[in-house]
């Protein structure tokens, strides 16, 4: 059995729906903001940067790969706070990258969800186990073999994955584990504050591109049969319904 983003929807096909809607659509006009962003960590290559913004859609929903998320999924459908461990995940295979452009990539897939709800980097760990009710998640072997394809493929197909080490693949993630490298990317926000903040700020064109594909694909993707997540917090029906249409529209 294929692993899935959602009910009816292969992992491989979310993440690489994605991660193209990232390259058509965003691609050449954030990587030149990026590079000038990040000016102030010195001159960095236009190509790295490039290969920075598609790992975040690559990766985005890894953790959706580990149990319980994929019970989860076939049960109910949703998978609370997988992005987090998508975060710890990222953080052991992006092994040869630039630590500035990892942390914008980290930064991105943290907040995809939890900032359109004004959720902060550190409240997000904190409310994992609370959903989760289980201290860690697994990789079991088959799919562990499985989601090594899938990422082999998608690298082949995006022409990427030099940065990457497949064969750190953490088998099992810790909500702990996971929580500790929030609190660590949170002190060093805060302490960056007090000087630039420019991590922060080179974060957020990545960010938003990460939000809007990943909302517009899973809309399209499930038909409609869910709507994206920060959309079921707004209240207002007409607002929705128009926010929706133009989703459809982009």
């Amino acid at each position: 059995m294929s692993l899935i983003a959602s009910p009816n929807e292969p992992l491989q096909k979310h993440l690489e729906d994605v991660t193209e809607e990232i390259l058509t659509r965003f691609l050449p006009k954030r990587a030149k903001l990026l590079v000038k962003l990040l000016k102030p960590y010195g001159d960095v290559d236009s190509k790295s940067v490039e290969h920075a913004i598609l790992y975040a859609g690559i990766f985005h929903d890894v953790g959706k790969a580990y149990e319980p998320f994929q019970k989860m999924l076939k049960e109910t459908g949703k998978a609370p706070h997988h992005e987090i461990f998508s975060v710890f995940f990222s953080d052991m295979v992006l092994t040869k990258m630039r630590k500035d452009l990892k942390t914008i990539v980290l930064l991105a897939m943290a907040w995809h969800h939890s900032a359109t709800r004004g959720t902060v980097l550190e409240r997000i760990g904190g409310t994992t186990s609370k959903y989760l009710q289980d201290d860690s998640v697994k990789l079991n072997e088959y799919s562990k073999n499985m989601l090594f394809r899938i990422l082999d493929s998608t690298f082949l197909k995006f022409k990427c994955g030099e940065e990457v080490s497949l064969s750190n693949i953490p088998e099992i993630i810790t909500v702990n584990d996971a929580r500790n490298l929030l609190d660590e990317m949170g002190k060093s926000l805060r302490k960056e504050k007090s000087n630039s903040y420019t991590i922060y700020f080179a974060a957020l064109p990545l960010l938003t591109a990460l939000q809007i594909a990943d909302s517009k694909i899973a809309f399209e993707n499930r038909k409609g049969e869910t709507l994206p997540v920060h959309l079921r917090d707004i209240t207002n029906l007409d607002a929705k319904r128009r926010i929706v249409q133009n989703l459809m529209r982009l």
